[in-house]
């Protein structure tokens, strides 16, 4: 998820004082809790200075980090050092990294973990610390959207605190579907979007479509469900793959396979693009790398799919866990300060100011940081309308194994999206080859 807005944006010395009053963050509740799970942990002598090492591999939450680390420090003494774990260019990915510092007792104290790597860290002995319990014992549960948090969820605990809300919605261009005479408020279903489609697409201009795990996830599944049983290959899953490969193939109202990397950017700056279906980050994304189209966009939410019994306008994308790690010292401060970073709403504002990520913490959602009048999209309130979606974003179930799942899937899906296989017989032959990975692996 890239970061679109400045860095610093505001008068630091303003926010340092916002922050300073804001409510909430050394929950009284905690302070209480003598038996809780919190006054159990780990804690620094009397007097020791307090030191924290915190990794996050996104550059953007990196200076998000940084900043927030500044105020946390007057406020309460402890030292927070963040560090930018990356990838190396055919060689060590962050996720090995974090790995191995974590099997050699070098790890941080806190640390992100990005959802779809997540499952590699279920595997035998969980590093992380449950908060799950601490999240309702404190009173945050409630003021979260829970469904973001079945991400960093394994077997009823909860091992994460989610950065983002994550909605998918549909940007569009406004000025070539008013060239067209078609409104977007009247595309209500994906019907209406085929339609729309063959009005519109020719082999200059053609519409986008996430992926086959975001639709299945509006639809109300997801490759996995709440008990970890694998349903990306059920009727409802055919039916799904079947209608995308329509979209690609029968209506040619969506190029498969799309561009990839900046040749995708090159189309979307050319105009080539009359949609795009992705998440609140998304909108980031359109600013980086299509600088060119500023002005010309809007967002709205998703058609629904006609058939469902309750059909929701949105579904979710991406996603990065904080995390606090067993092997810290100092697991009391560093939970204090997992809450600071990430769950007082002013610092869940400036997380969406700093990086374009709403917060799905509903405290912050009233903040006017969140509610800005985007001049790239036409002084549209994004805001908002990730606001208004908020209650419909989907949860989505993790797995040990997700990854080598996402990539069995993935190869399906991609051939029946290109015409080599059927649906039906790719995603069951994936659905075979998936199960069969997690019976080796004891699941």
């Amino acid at each position: 998820m890239a970061a679109m807005r400045p860095v610093f944006a505001g008068s630091r010395r303003h926010w340092l004082g916002q922050a300073a009053r804001s409510t909430g963050i050394l929950s009284w509740v905690a302070l209480a809790f003598g038996c809780s799970r919190a006054a159990e942990m780990p804690a620094a002598p009397m007097g020791q200075p307090i030191k924290l090492q915190l990794w996050t591999f996104p550059v953007t939450h990196y200076h998000y980090f940084q900043e927030v680390a500044s105020v946390w420090q007057q406020k309460s003494g402890i030292t927070v050092e963040p560090s930018l774990i990356a990838s190396d260019p055919g060689g060590q990915s962050w996720t090995d990294k974090y790995q191995v510092a974590i099997a050699g007792g070098n790890a941080p104290d806190i640390a992100d973990i990005e959802q779809g790597a997540f499952g590699r860290f279920l595997r035998g002995e969980v590093p992380m610390v449950e908060i799950g319990g601490m999240l309702r014992k404190e009173g945050f549960w409630d003021r979260l959207i829970p469904s973001r948090e079945a991400l960093y969820t394994w077997e009823g605990k909860t091992y994460g605190i989610e950065h983002a809300l994550t909605p998918v919605v549909l940007y569009y261009r406004r000025d070539l579907f008013e060239r067209a005479g078609i409104k977007v408020g009247a595309l209500k279903t994906w019907d209406d979007y085929v339609e729309a489609g063959k009005k519109m697409v020719n082999d200059d201009l053609q519409f986008h479509m996430y992926g086959f795990d975001v639709a299945l996830r509006q639809r109300g599944s997801d490759y996995f469900d709440a008990n970890g049983a694998l349903v990306a290959d059920t009727p409802l899953g055919q039916e799904t793959l079947t209608y995308l490969v329509d979209m690609a193939q029968r209506y040619r109202v969506t190029n498969r396979p799309l561009p990839q990397g900046m040749d995708f950017w090159a189309a979307v700056q050319a105009n080539r693009y009359a949609t795009y279906v992705n998440a609140d980050w998304g909108a980031g994304f359109l600013k980086q790398y299509a600088p060119q189209t500023s002005g010309l966009w809007a967002a709205a939410p998703l058609p629904i799919w006609s058939k469902d019994s309750k059909p929701r306008r949105t579904s979710c994308a991406g996603g990065t866990g904080n995390c606090l790690l067993k092997s810290s010292r100092f697991q009391r401060q560093a939970w204090e300060t997992m809450k600071f970073f990430m769950l007082d709403p002013q610092n869940a504002a400036k997380r969406y100011e700093m990086i374009n990520l709403f917060p799905p913490v509903k405290d912050a959602f009233k903040d006017a940081r969140l509610h800005v009048k985007e001049e790239f999209f036409g002084g549209q309130d994004l805001g908002q309308l990730f606001q208004e979606l908020a209650p419909e974003v989907p949860p989505q179930y993790q797995h040990p194994i997700r990854p080598e799942v996402n990539s069995v899937i993935g190869k399906a899906v991609s051939a029946a999206l290109s015409g080599q296989q059927a649906p039906r017989d790719a995603l069951k032959a994936a659905g075979e080859e998936a199960r069969n990975q997690m019976r080796l692996q004891g699941f």
